[in-house]
């Protein structure tokens, strides 16, 4: 991951051509991904991490963590969420 202001989500998707074009052979031909079921699945992905929607860890993950330092840090750089 790039670390920084311009940190989101959008890091965390395939290549837009998996939403777009479906697969050409094998077991999944004809098959492209859902872009509101995989928004759905990324969602509960980062809830079981304890990451905000920006999939960025929570103030009180680091905490959890015994990080409260690097918290500190990035959030010099990024707003984090509780």
């Amino acid at each position: 991951r790039e670390y920084g202001k311009n940190w989101s989500r959008s890091m965390d998707y395939p290549s837009k051509r998996w939403f777009t074009e479906p697969i050409t052979k094998g077991p999944y031909k004809g098959k492209m991904l859902d872009q509101a079921k995989f928004d759905i699945l990324l969602d509960m992905y980062y809830a079981k991490r304890g990451w905000d929607k920006r999939g960025i860890p929570t103030l009180t993950t680091f905490e959890r963590l015994g990080l409260r330092d690097v918290a500190q840090q990035l959030s010099k750089i990024i707003p984090l969420t509780q």
